[in-house]
C-alpha cells in the first residue's frame, strides 16, 4: 500500500527537459519521489509528457488566474478527505492567497519556494518600481504567515522587505542536474577561432549584453574571436546587436534545447557573466555559472556576492565590471592557456558541491518533518 502522504504544487511554469536544472523543474521531478504530488497546470503551461509519470496532473479549465485559484479551492474542498492533503508548495506570487486559505479553512501545511526575488522588477521604470513596491506592501503580512519557506536566493537582500520570521527559513545555494553534465564532459574540441559564450535565457537591458558588446569590440582589436549569444534578447537589447559590427563575429542563437545548448558551451574557450552590479544581481546564484562550471569552462564574471559564493576561486571575479577591465580578463586567458586550463579543472571539481538531488533531498526532508 502506497503511504506517501499526498501534497499539492503549484507553478506558473511550463516543465521540459530545456529547463531541467530551473528549481520549479527540479521541485516536480523530485517531490515526486517523496510524496503523491498533485500538479495542476494552468493553461496554456504543459508538462513534457516523459515526465509526467508519478506526478497527478490537473489540467484547469481556465487561463485566468482568479478562476485557477476558484478551482483549486473547489477542488481541494471536494476532495480533501479522500487525498488528506498534507501541504502545500507554491512559488513566490499572489497564488499563495489560495496557500492562506488552504491552511486556515483544511489545516494544509503551506510552504513558499523563493527560488527568484519575489516580485523582481526587470524593466527598472518608475511604474515598474511602484507596482513592485505595492507588490510588497500588499504580500508582505499574506507570506508571513506560510509554515516554511524554501529559499534559492541569498536571504540578506531584498527578501528583507518581506520581514520573513528567520526560524522558518531553509535557505540554499542553487543546484543542478550534475549527472547529465558529467555524461556531456565527451572530447568534442574547441572551436577553431576563440569563441566566448554568453548565455540567458532572457537578456534584459541592464544585465550586461550590452557591456559585453563593449568588451568585444575591444577584444578585437587584439584578438580573433567570435562572440556566441545564447538565448531570447528582448527588443530593447536587440537594437545594440543589430548595430553592432562586425556582425559575422557574432552568432545569435536565440533560445535553445538544453543539449544542443550543452554541446556549443563545451566547444567554447571562455563563458562570461558580464552582471552589473546591482542589488538584483548581487542576491541570485546564477544557474549558468553552476552549469559553466560543471562542463568545465573557464569562467569571466563580476565579483558579485552570489557569483562569488558559487564560483570561490573556480573562474576570474571582476571588481569593476567594466568594458575595458572585462576584456582584459579574457584577452588574458587567450594569451595564457595554461591558466585557462586550470581554472577548468578548478571548475569542474568546485561544480560538485551543487548537486540537484542532494539539494533536494534536504528540501524534502525538511518539509516531511513539518508534516
Amino acid at each position: 500500500m502506497n503511504k506517501k502522504p499526498h501534497i499539492i504544487f503549484l507553478s506558473t511554469n511550463t516543465i521540459n527537459l530545456d529547463r531541467k536544472n530551473y528549481n520549479f523543474t527540479q521541485r516536480y521531478y523530485f517531490a515526486k519521489e517523496y510524496f503523491n504530488l498533485h500538479y495542476f497546470l494552468r493553461k496554456p503551461r504543459y508538462i513534457e509528457e516523459n515526465l509526467r509519470a508519478g506526478a497527478i496532473i490537473h489540467q484547469t479549465p481556465s487561463k485566468n488566474r482568479f478562476f485557477y485559484m476558484l478551482y483549486l479551492i473547489w477542488y481541494v474542498a471536494k476532495y480533501r478527505k479522500k487525498y488528506n492533503f498534507k501541504a502545500i508548495i507554491i512559488e513566490p506570487s499572489s497564488l499563495n492567497i489560495v496557500g492562506l486559505i488552504f491552511k486556515v479553512l483544511f489545516n494544509i501545511n503551506w510552504i513558499i519556494d523563493i527560488w527568484d526575488i519575489p516580485f523582481r522588477d526587470l524593466r527598472k521604470s518608475y511604474l515598474s518600481r511602484l507596482k513592485r513596491r505595492i507588490q510588497i506592501l500588499l504580500f508582505r503580512p499574506l507570506f508571513k504567515l506560510a509554515d516554511l519557506y524554501i529559499v534559492s536566493i541569498i536571504p540578506d537582500f531584498q527578501l528583507k522587505e518581506l520581514n520573513l520570521q528567520t526560524s522558518k527559513i531553509r535557505a540554499y545555494k542553487n543546484a543542478i542536474f550534475l549527472d547529465d553534465n558529467n555524461n556531456q564532459r565527451q572530447n568534442l574540441g574547441y572551436y577553431d577561432i576563440f569563441t566566448i559564450i554568453i548565455q540567458r535565457s532572457e537578456f534584459h537591458k541592464g544585465f550586461g549584453l550590452e557591456l559585453m558588446l563593449d568588451a568585444f569590440k575591444i577584444i578585437l582589436k587584439k584578438i580573433d574571436a567570435q562572440l556566441v549569444v545564447i538565448g531570447e534578447v528582448k527588443q530593447d537589447v536587440q537594437i545594440s546587436l543589430n548595430k553592432f559590427k562586425p556582425k559575422n563575429k557574432i552568432v545569435q542563437t536565440g533560445f535553445l534545447p538544453h543539449q544542443e545548448y550543452i554541446e556549443i558551451t563545451l566547444k567554447s574557450h571562455v563563458c562570461v557573466i558580464p552582471f552589473p552590479n546591482t542589488i538584483d544581481l548581487e542576491q541570485t546564484y546564477p544557474i549558468k555559472a553552476i552549469e559553466f562550471m560543471a562542463l568545465g569552462k573557464a569562467i569571466v564574471t563580476s565579483n558579485l556576492e552570489g557569483l562569488r559564493r558559487l564560483i570561490d576561486g573556480a573562474g576570474v571575479l571582476i571588481n569593476q565590471i567594466t568594458p575595458e577591465n572585462l576584456a582584459n580578463a579574457i584577452i588574458d586567458l587567450h594569451d595564457h592557456p595554461e591558466k585557462r586550463r586550470a581554472l577548468e579543472m578548478k571548475a569542474k571539481e568546485r561544480a560538485n558541491l551543487f548537486d540537484a538531488k542532494t539539494k533536494n533531498e534536504s528540501i524534502f526532508k525538511e518539509i516531511i518533518a513539518l508534516l
